[in-house]
This record gives C-alpha cells, structure tokens and sequence, in this order.
C-alpha cells in the first residue's frame, strides 16, 4: 500500500460517459509464475532487490521470497499486522506494525537491527532521505529517525498533521497540516521552508518534479510552482460524489496518474492538467476506491481494484490490455522487477505474474 489507505464505501450511481473507447477482449494475458499463501489479508505492497521480494502481512509476520520461485527465504514474527508498505535503505528493511512498533531489519537475515515504540498504530508507509527516516502514526504524528540507529532525531508539533501525507521528493519532506495547508520541510531539521494554504485539506502525499509539486486535495488534484507557490492547474472533473484522489500521482513522461474514490483511474497531461483519459475499474453500482498506487512500465499502467482484479491499462489512451482475478480486495500497491509483477491480495496470497 503504498503509502496505503484503508478501504471506505462510497455509493454512487455508474458513470456511463467515458473519455476513451475500451476493448472488452482482454489479450496478452499474463502468466501466473507462483503464489505464496499467507495466513491473512496482504494490503502491504512490495519491495524488490535483487532476487527477493518483501511484504509484510496481517498475520504479524514479514517476508522475504525468493522473487524468481516463491521459495520462503525467511519470516519474522512482528508485534502486530504489517498494514503499510516497507522501505530499504542500506540492505535495511523499515516498516511499521498496527501495534505501535517501528522496526529496521536486514534484509539478508531478517535480523531485527533495532525496534522503535510510537505507543500508536503504524498504518503509513515511511520514507527515507540521506540517513534520515521519517514516518507518520495513525494519529499523523511525525517521527525522524537515524537509519543506522533508531535514535530520534526529532519529531514535529504534535496534533497538527494529517495522516498519510507524508512523503520525502527531490529532497524535500512534505505533509499536510490540519490547518489546510502543504509544507515543505528541511529533512535535516524539520524546520518549514513554506506552507501552501488550501480551501480544503490534502488528501494525499506530493510528488515533485521540475520545480513543480503535484498532490491530491478534496475533489481535486493540483500542480503547484514551488519557488512561487502559484498553482499552475487544478483537475476537478471527478464524478459528481467523489471526494476526489484516493492515491497519490505518479509521473510518467508527460502524463499524471492517479487512483480515484469514484474506482476511475485518471490520466492526465503533466503540463495541462487536462485529461487525457480515464478508466472505470468497477463491476457494480458500489463504487469503491481505487487505493493502490499505479505502476506503469514500457506505456502500460498497473493497479488493483476492491473488486478482487490487477488491472493493465495502455497508457496512451487507456484501453484495457488485461485484468487478473484474484481471490480478494487488491489494496496492495504493485511492484515490477525484470517483467515480473508482484503484489497481495485480500485472498492472502502473494503474486507473481510473468508479463513477458
């Protein structure tokens, strides 16, 4: 989960107006290359590095396979379900658990290096600058922390931040405060270097790129000047009960991507903000959201849907290329290594597909 959300229930009535023309016959079908059963639900995304994939689980436990066969490489016992996706740094491995505790493992042995007590859920998933990590509780308390060490370094003001809008791009640490605003804050430090107020508040973290900053709001999504704070667009046209993003965008080329709580997949032009096309990944008039991250290799977008599919969509016009079933809620981000995606499902099995 990405930086993950947990699943809310929006009803709305189904959308019957697209943007672009879609081929109902799925082709190039992915190839299932193994599955690992888990004892729970997976909503925690992947990391891969060299020959193993990790991911943390509900059943209080974390793993590490052999990325190529599945084959269990190692396991540990955590004090609580592994919710939030993990982070490496330095062959160390940094996640958080629903119980309170933050933890750094090697990814070799799967040693627990040290083990940091919050005494709140750890739901987010954390982020790295330099030497530095920086996490959020559930609470949207956030935390700096020495990789090496566990050692605080510092914590912000408490009851000021908005949870899950933590991210760490070009150098720069943002979060969303309570009071409507983005910041940008010196990772060093903490110190504010501006804030950007909102009429409402921030729905995701920020990506930035070129001087730009791009981040979800309510009901919409913006791309902001930084060294003016001007807004350069707004994209508003969400379906007429959505809330707006459920994910936060991902930049590739000159398109913008994000999951919607109206269950769209949104392109749209990174220099326009004007859409290019979107993608309806429902199957019934509940419309949920979509809560993974896409990710998009050689022009195709990937991303799961509460209607228990992975979904490839070509990114140039958005027309479906293939879907694969599972068992269960996909609310795990995916990841791809050498034309193989991975991810978790609800089902509490752990995917590998073949998409060559």
């Amino acid at each position: 989960m990405s930086k993950k959300k947990l699943f809310i229930a929006v009803t709305a009535a189904l959308c019957i107006a697209v943007v672009a023309t879609y081929v109902l016959v799925t082709t190039n079908r992915p190839k299932l290359l193994w599955k690992y059963k888990t004892d729970s639900i997976i909503t925690s995304s992947p990391v891969v590095d060299n020959d193993t994939v990790y991911f943390g689980g509900w059943d209080e436990r974390f793993y590490a396979l052999d990325r190529l066969t599945g084959a269990e490489r190692w396991t540990i016992k955590v004090s609580g379900p592994v919710v939030s996706s993990p982070v490496m740094k330095y062959s160390i491995l940094f996640f958080g658990c629903t119980f309170g505790d933050f933890y750094a493992v090697n990814a070799r042995s799967g040693e627990v290096l040290w083990k940091f007590e919050t005494g709140a859920e750890q739901l987010f998933s954390p982020a790295v600058s330099g030497d530095a990590l920086f996490f959020q509780s559930s609470a949207g308390d956030v935390y700096a922390l020495e990789v090496a060490t566990g050692r605080k370094l510092f914590d912000l003001e408490r009851g000021k931040w908005l949870p899950d809008t933590l991210s760490v791009s070009d150098g720069v640490l943002y979060v969303a405060g309570l009071d409507n605003c983005l910041y940008a804050l010196d990772p060093s430090t903490g110190e504010a270097l501006w804030k950007l107020p909102l009429e409402r508040y921030v729905s995701t973290f920020a990506v930035a790129k070129d001087g730009i900053v791009y981040f979800g709001g309510f009901s919409s999504v913006f791309a902001v000047k930084i060294d003016t704070l001007a807004v350069k667009w707004e994209f508003t046209d969400f379906f007429s009960n959505s809330t707006g993003p459920s994910t936060a965008p991902v930049i590739s080329g000159d398109t913008i991507i994000f999951g919607g709580d109206d269950n769209y997949c949104y392109a749209l032009d990174i220099e326009t903000g004007r859409l290019k096309w979107k993608y309806y990944a429902g199957e019934t008039l509940s419309s949920m959201p979509i809560n993974t991250i896409p990710a998009v290799l050689n022009g195709v977008v990937y991303f799961g849907s509460y209607y228990h599919h992975l979904f490839a969509v070509k990114l140039k016009n958005g027309g479906l290329k293939w879907q694969f079933e599972t068992g269960g809620v996909v609310n795990s981000s995916p990841a791809i290594a050498d034309g193989v995606i991975y991810f978790g499902s609800g089902d509490g099995y752990f995917y590998a597909l073949d998409l060559q």
